[in-house]
Order: structure tokens, then C-alpha cells, then sequence
């Protein structure tokens, strides 16, 4: 998650690559397992998981698809 290649250039590459970017992958996964933690959450009439959109060589989620989330008893 926080590897440098020359195949992505987000966070640089080589003696440019952000320092931070450990930081911030650390941040995501802590946000993500306080979602899974704390949360239920599902897409709203869909059984199976929505396809994804194939834009260039970018894959990116479906934005017509609404996510439902409802916080979890304690």
C-alpha cells in the first residue's frame, strides 16, 4: 500500500516519494476498521456487490449505487 513504483505516481517516486505516506495509509486503516467496527453497512436493494466502471485504466465504483450504513448497538 505505501510501495513506490514508476507504475504509480500519487505519492512520487524515488527520492521524491512522500514521506507521509505511511502516515496516511495508517489513517485509512484505522478509518476503514472504525466503519467495520461501528457500523452496518450495505448496498440498498442489491444482494451481491455492484460492478465497477472500467474508465481508461482507471476502475472506479458505480456512483449511482447508494450505500446504506446504520451504527451499531453498543
Amino acid at each position: 500500500m505505501v510501495g513506490v513504483s514508476q507504475d504509480y505516481f500519487p505519492i512520487g517516486f524515488g527520492k521524491h516519494a512522500c514521506p507521509g505516506r505511511f502516515l496516511a495509509a495508517n489513517e485509512l486503516k484505522t478509518m476503514v476498521a472504525y466503519i467495520v467496527m461501528s457500523y452496518d453497512v450495505k448496498f440498498d436493494g442489491r444482494v451481491s456487490r455492484p460492478t465497477c466502471i472500467h474508465w481508461d485504466l482507471n476502475v472506479i465504483a458505480d456512483p449511482t449505487v447508494r450505500v446504506m450504513s446504520r451504527k451499531r448497538a453498543r
